[in-house]
């Protein structure tokens, strides 16, 4: 089962750690607009956005469905503690299938 772990960092960068049973790769994204994820699977499909708050200074993650025929699959989902202090780490448990699509960077 391939494992999502999204966070950013203070340099308007965001991560993506992919882990499954044989590799993590960890992935940096340009971020200073936000950036936006899309997790597809023949099991659903889900939206990961991720920003930096204009007011605070520190990041923000939100998921959601990608669009209105495809609602938010039941997947695991951990919200983590921060990553440094500007960041929580948000985790999807995806199926084995999973592949996620970089939709804005």
């Amino acid at each position: 089962m391939p494992r999502f772990t999204f966070y950013g960092q203070d340099d308007d960068i965001a991560f993506v750690e992919t882990t499954d049973d044989f590799n993590c790769l960890t992935e940096t994204y340009d971020a200073y607009n936000g950036a936006q994820f899309h997790i597809v699977s023949t099991a659903g499909q889900l939206r990961i956005c991720i920003g930096d708050d204009d007011d605070t200074g520190c990041w923000n993650i939100a998921l959601g469905p990608v669009n209105g025929a495809n609602p938010v699959p039941a997947w695991p989902i951990t919200l983590g503690a921060a990553n440094g202090e500007l960041s929580a780490t948000l985790t999807v448990e995806a199926p084995a299938d999973a592949r996620l699509i970089e939709v804005t960077a």
